[in-house]
């Protein structure tokens, strides 16, 4: 992790397995997932979900893996890159994020969503070796792929407050 804060140019050179970076992603997002329940809880965000401890957690985790795995197909068929490269990319740039993401305010979000598409652009740039423009453009349409799952995991999180799932 050192590195990939210190120089991520480095970092990407370095080939790395699918298991490792399904490994870290795990271990961060369970990070993430753990302290952003707290922060809900502790009510330092105005949402509060209808769902126990244990069922936010768990839902939270999948919805960290499985948009981090349709982020990485998406960057493999725009981008052109094999699947284990889009989602070492993807997992490892997700670090500031998922360090820092959880804390609710919108600094500490916004700042953490551009460290991490710095760390995008660098991944994409060495394991394609585009220009720096050309890979900063699909970050671009990565990050509006990604608002629109949020939005859409927002939207059937308020269907799901308002329909009982019993």
């Amino acid at each position: 992790m050192e590195i990939l804060l210190d120089n991520p140019f480095k970092f990407f050179k370095k080939e790395r397995t699918i298991r490792h970076a399904a490994s870290y992603l795990a271990v961060f997002a369970g990070i993430f997932v753990i302290f952003n329940e707290i922060s809900i809880r502790l009510e330092f965000t105005k949402f509060m979900p209808i769902f126990g401890v244990l069922e936010s957690m768990i839902l939270n985790f999948i919805l960290v893996i499985v948009g981090v795995i349709v982020i990485s197909f998406i960057l493999k068929v725009i981008g052109k890159i094999k699947f284990f490269h889009s989602f070492g990319i993807i997992s490892y740039s997700m670090t500031p994020f998922l360090l820092i993401g959880w804390i609710p305010f919108a600094v500490f979000s916004i700042l953490s969503l551009v460290w991490s598409m710095i760390f995008i652009t660098a991944g994409i740039q060495m394991k394609t070796k585009m220009s720096y423009k050309k890979s900063f453009f699909f970050v671009v349409i990565l990050l509006a792929i990604a608002g629109a799952m949020l939005l859409a995991g927002s939207m059937i999180t308020d269907i799901s407050m308002i329909i009982p799932l019993n």
